[in-house]
Order: structure tokens, then sequence, then C-alpha cells
């Protein structure tokens, strides 16, 4: 461990201003089960279900995100996550 103060806070590589307001301690975020077309759900993380599928969009194909039912979805807590897991596809 070294007496730089900053080593311990080298989790994000952007400039501060970009980090902090990335932050999830000043940004809530929430974990969003979107329905696929063929039943299953996809998770997504975001402030808010707009978010969620923009983050999706930057992760996903073009031909997955088509898949996504954008106006149906339920917002979940992380601790609920494990219920889900046999619906996720």
């Amino acid at each position: 461990m070294t007496n730089d103060k900053t080593s311990s806070f080298a989790i994000c590589h952007l400039p501060f201003a970009i980090c902090h307001f990335m932050s999830s301690f000043s940004n809530p975020h929430y974990m969003y089960l979107f329905d696929l077309k063929n039943g299953k759900k996809k998770l997504a993380y975001g402030q808010s279900p707009e978010d969620a599928l923009k983050i999706l969009e930057m992760r996903l194909s073009k031909e997955e995100m088509e898949q996504i039912i954008q106006d149906k979805f339920l917002k979940i807590h992380q601790r609920q996550l494990q219920e889900y897991v046999s619906l996720l596809g």
C-alpha cells in the first residue's frame, strides 16, 4: 500500500468530473428485467429504464436490441436477482 491518496481511488480512469457524475452513490442505479420476444428476460442496469436501455445499446448488437420489448420491464432489487435467473435469456 502506498501513501498516495489517489491510489486507493484509482477505480475510475476517466477525468474526475466524469467519474463523479457516473457515481452510483450520487446517482442511484437500479436493475431492470426487460421482456424479450422469445419469452425470456434481459437484465439491465441504470438510473432509469431509458438509461438502462442506452447502456444495453452500447453492449448489444442491433439484432439483440430488436428482441427487447422496451416498454415491458420489471424494476428489481439486486437481492431479488436469484429469483429471476432461470428467466434470463
